[in-house]
């Protein structure tokens, strides 16, 4: 499903605004689950993150829920019902990812793709962008490997929504997708390792920086970009945001480029409220 409503560019400012060619920018692109044909079906995606069933350690959390049940806020009850969820399917998938009228802005193009093979020839790669931009150092490796890691190899079936629109700043990017598996996911040791070795580090190709600090809020967990990208003669500075909130066999991904952190925010919190509504908590 490819809905595309972009206004054509008729200036050259308007055309160089949108198009920043630089080795940061195809390393944020690709970490968040697109190429940057904006189609999200050819080009290899580096930017994603899912969890491996071989990290993941099995939990059924039945003394958990006995023994914390007393005093739980109502957003620990959430997390504990969640953390107990069997495999969802494709058709579960959309109807719990928000739908292009439920997001805080009206997008350009949206696309949506299905099937765990997808993740695997598009997302569930190991790339080398971080490594060859940046030099080989033990971020740009951590970097490069989140999407085989996360994806794994046995996911069952995900569902992906892909979200654009052109603004005054370049182009924002949303991402949302869910993939289901055998086995409880658990990506808190990738986070652990990804920010252990990217927390407070700047990597520097030229003029082009990333900044990378941790990201929490409404139960999911990752990190931030602060990217300064070269364009001509002009640096552009842009967020990008990387999260996961595991749920039970499920992984719950939204990840998304040069959109502020207030719309960031209000698209995980109303993502986490229809979840919770959908599943009855």
């Amino acid at each position: 499903m490819i809905r595309d409503r972009t206004p054509p560019t008729t200036s050259a400012a308007g055309a160089r605004r949108i198009a920043m060619p630089s080795a940061l920018l195809a390393a944020v692109l690709g970490l968040t689950g697109c190429g940057s044909d904006g189609e999200g079906s050819e080009a290899r995606d580096t930017y994603a993150a899912v969890s491996s069933a071989e990290d993941a350690e099995h939990d059924d959390g039945e003394d958990t829920a006995e023994d914390a049940s007393a005093g739980m806020s109502e957003r620990d009850v959430d997390d504990e019902a969640a953390a107990r969820l069997d495999a969802l399917s494709e058709d579960e998938f959309r109807e719990l990812l928000l739908e292009e009228d439920e997001l805080p802005f009206e997008p350009d193009t949206y696309v949506e793709e299905s099937g765990a093979e997808y993740f695997h020839q598009h997302i569930g790669v190991t790339g080398d962008t971080y490594v060859t931009g940046f030099g080989d150092e033990e971020c740009t490796r951590q970097m490069d490997g989140i999407n085989e890691r996360l994806v794994g190899q046995d996911p069952q079936d995900g569902l992906i929504r892909q979200a654009s629109r052109a603004t005054e700043t370049g182009e924002e990017r949303l991402y949302l997708w869910m993939l289901s598996y055998a086995e409880a996911v658990d990506t808190e040791p990738l986070w652990d390792d990804v920010l252990d070795a990217c927390e407070g580090r700047r990597l520097e190709d030229g003029a082009d920086t990333i900044d990378f600090s941790a990201f929490a809020a409404a139960g999911f967990r990752g990190l931030t970009m602060e990217m300064g990208v070269e364009n001509g003669s002009d640096v552009v500075e842009m967020d990008g945001y990387s999260a996961t909130r595991d749920m039970g066999r499920n992984l719950l991904m939204i990840s998304a480029v040069n959109v502020d952190a207030a719309t960031f925010e209000d698209v995980l919190t109303a993502q986490a409220a229809k979840i919770d509504a959908r599943l009855g908590r």
